[in-house]
């Protein structure tokens, strides 16, 4: 995990020799040329067919799915439902307890694992970020798109969910965060990390329903 913008630490990255971007960028307006930057990334970085799979929010959906089909390939749309977790949007008068989780591909998509669009999260992790997400969901996802041994890009660690399924999991990771004391907090949640002794797979017949509907 490195500190600093991942539009200037990403540079030294080979091309075509990332095998899946997973990440949550920031939701606010004044983030979304962001997304145009990670697109760019994205379409540098991947390798042909793998996928950037992102978090974001309702309110400028329509402006992060324009910046990031300007450069890859859209290819499905899922949602992620935050159990028991209620935002109010006050602009729009709407209750919101779901994110739309954006699958975009670098050109024709490799073959996956069968996937779930809906997933679940029981409980947002707050504990390293006050956007922190729950590990379950993530961890199925770099399951799902990704083997033992690939390399998963995380440009908005944050407080290092992304990096720490992939620890779990057998995959090597690189990540991004630009608050030096956040990237710190998630180093830390990583060394603290204990490998487990026997193969837990987030498979669909071992998963329990608060992960997946």
């Amino acid at each position: 995990i490195e500190n600093g913008d991942f539009r200037q630490l990403s540079q030294s990255i080979a091309d075509r020799s990332i095998d899946l971007i997973l990440t949550d960028p920031p939701y606010p307006r004044e983030y979304l040329p962001l997304w145009s930057d990670l697109a760019d990334l994205a379409a540098r970085v991947l390798r042909p067919g793998r996928f950037l799979i992102a978090y974001t929010g309702q309110m400028y959906l329509e402006d992060v799915m324009h910046a990031l089909s300007a450069r890859l390939r859209y290819y499905w749309l899922g949602t992620l439902h935050h159990i028991g977790a209620v935002g109010t949007q006050h602009a729009r008068r709407m209750m919101n307890a779901a994110k739309p989780i954006l699958y975009y591909t670098n050109g024709e998509a490799v073959k996956h694992a069968y996937c779930y669009d809906y997933l679940k999260s029981p409980q947002r992790d707050k504990r390293f970020h006050h956007w922190g997400q729950s590990l379950g969901p993530v961890r199925y996802l770099v399951e799902t798109f990704t083997r033992p041994g690939d390399l998963v890009l995380d440009p908005f660690t944050g407080g290092g969910t992304t990096a720490l399924a992939c620890a779990q999991t057998g995959r090597r990771f690189l990540g991004y965060e630009i608050d030096p004391q956040t990237a710190e907090r998630a180093r830390a949640r990583l060394a603290d990390f204990q490998p487990l002794l026997f193969d837990v797979s987030l498979s669909p017949t071992q998963l329990s329903t608060d992960i997946y509907g």
